[in-house]
């Protein structure tokens, strides 16, 4: 079975009415080539760092062949061209590494109700000191898999298609609610996890709701 590929955009709309026209129309191009939504510009919230997240929309294609061929696709590139007269865009495709299906750590995730949007816990990692950085791996996929959360993406190759973003190691995590998500994160197993990680690394964290669909 293929591996998915992801896209991950941060958007500052500057002219709404612009980027209005591009959001109305962008769907049918996704559908065309097999994408779906994961987020949608839903609610978010910065757990670490300091990066101004603005507006966050992530997709999710059969594969990187499949992303790669919408985005350069003449139907989406007019369509690009109508969001940059709206929107300053970062964006990076990123594919998924194991199996996104699998549960973390071998658990069994957690399926949301189909009433419940997902949640995506995005980490951008930069460590300072590898060896000391495996007291928080070694450990923190068991906290993972009490939430019922699984991996899409874990430090895999990034491509950046566009902007000033330049992460050198992205985290995407699915968690079956935002509840859920935020309990992880605000737990005190994981909390004595972070304080090893902040020893040897930088984190950017951030929690954002998914698509419905």
């Amino acid at each position: 079975m293929s591996l998915r590929g992801f896209m991950l955009a941060d958007s500052s709309v500057f002219d709404q009415a612009e980027y209005d026209l591009y959001r109305g129309a962008v769907w049918p191009s996704i559908e065309a080539h097999g994408g779906t939504f994961m987020i949608r510009g839903g609610r978010f919230e910065r757990l670490e760092g300091t990066h101004e997240w603005t507006r966050l929309i992530g997709l999710e294609f059969p594969g990187l062949a499949e992303l790669r061929t919408w985005y350069g696709s003449p139907e989406y590139q007019a369509l690009k061209a109508q969001r940059l007269r709206g929107a300053r865009t970062d964006m990076v495709f990123l594919e998924e590494t194991g199996r996104g299906g699998d549960a973390v750590a071998g658990a069994a995730a957690a399926v949301p109700a189909p009433s419940v949007p997902p949640a995506y816990v995005i980490a951008e990692v930069e460590i300072h000191d590898l060896e000391a950085i495996r007291g928080y791996t070694d450990h923190v996929a068991a906290t993972h898999a009490k939430a019922g959360a699984r991996y899409l993406s874990r430090g895999g190759a990034i491509e950046v298609a566009e902007g000033a973003w330049r992460p050198e190691r992205l985290v995407v995590i699915e968690f079956p609610s935002w509840e859920a998500a935020l309990g992880w994160y605000r737990s005190d197993e994981y909390q004595a996890l972070r304080r090893i990680r902040e020893t040897c690394s930088r984190t950017e964290m951030l929690v954002v709701e998914g698509h419905l669909g």
